[in-house]
């Protein structure tokens, strides 16, 4: 793969963020996407340095930008985001290639993070992708909106899957967990940036395999969870198979489409600890700085 660079000033090297420092080796990757780079179809960041999530894929390039539809909260240091004019019939990913394949996912918590802005032009979002992970023959979801022509779809995530690679292929939604009266939809992320988690993880006590998600609107009331297996077995161990992470997307490529517009996207991370159904990458404090850090 050949990486273009078309232009390697930044407007702050900032490195990887805070949060990733803080977890040291449990950060796998860390890519805050704040600088003012031209990105030609394959771009490395220029603002990350030290464990790089890898070059952002894309059928058409976008820009870093400071010209924001709604700014960072008040305090926040990040000052550029990932720009697309149009993300209509668009294939981009951030992708990040695991140390082995498979990769072991036996007793731990896998995360990803990232933070999403849709302009306020917007279309209503039709099939758009979030972030994937796996292949079917192991451990493995797909995070996208509801594919409905609609303000008010939420998004989801999918699990497909066979987590032990013992046969048991599985497909479903996972259910809302807990109230939802405040459910975060598509409108909720035009007028307010919103923070996307997704997880996977492997009890090696139990053998019981999870998947979650919590969508948060930043400086907003709007906040709801997934969790759920979709049924499947119990194993000694977990696995992911495939190589590779998108742990951010915002391919539109699928039905139902939708006329797209513009998007916004900052601080992507992965991160993996020992098995904690209680652990969550949490807010960036470069763009939260007032939100409560992660509990250790």
């Amino acid at each position: 793969m050949v990486v273009l660079v078309i232009a390697a000033c930044s407007a702050g090297s900032h490195g990887e963020e805070r949060r990733c420092t803080e977890l040291g080796e449990q950060c796998l990757c860390s890519e805050p996407l704040d600088n003012d780079d031209r990105y030609a179809k394959y771009h490395d960041p220029s603002d990350s340095t030290t464990r790089e999530c890898g070059a952002l894929d894309a059928t058409r390039g976008g820009e870093g930008t400071a010209d924001l539809p709604v700014a960072f909260p008040e305090g926040a240091s990040a000052s550029h985001a990932f720009y697309i004019e149009s993300d209509r019939g668009s294939n981009g990913k951030l992708t990040y290639t695991f140390p082995a394949d498979p990769f072991d996912l036996t007793g731990k918590t896998l995360c990803a993070r990232h933070y999403t802005l849709f302009g306020k032009d917007h279309a209503p979002p039709g099939n758009i992708k979030i972030a994937r992970i796996g292949h079917p023959d192991g451990a493995a979801f797909q995070s996208l909106w509801e594919g409905r022509d609609d303000e008010n779809a939420s998004p989801k995530v999918n699990v497909i899957a066979d987590p032990g690679g013992v046969g048991s292929r599985i497909d479903c939604s996972l259910p809302v967990s807990g109230p939802r009266d405040q459910m975060l939809v598509f409108a909720d992320c035009r007028d307010h940036w919103c923070r996307l988690e997704i997880c996977m993880e492997h009890d090696a006590r139990s053998g019981e395999h999870m998947f979650r998600a919590r969508w948060t609107q930043v400086g907003g009331d709007r906040v709801h969870e997934l969790r759920g297996n979709c049924g499947a077995r119990p194993t000694p161990t977990s696995r992911i198979l495939g190589g590779q992470a998108a742990i951010l997307e915002y391919t539109t490529t699928g039905p139902p489409y939708t006329e797209g517009g513009p998007r916004y996207l900052s601080h992507a991370m992965l991160a993996i600890v020992p098995h904690d159904p209680d652990f969550w990458i949490g807010p960036a404090s470069e763009i939260e700085p007032s939100s409560p850090p992660p509990k250790p």
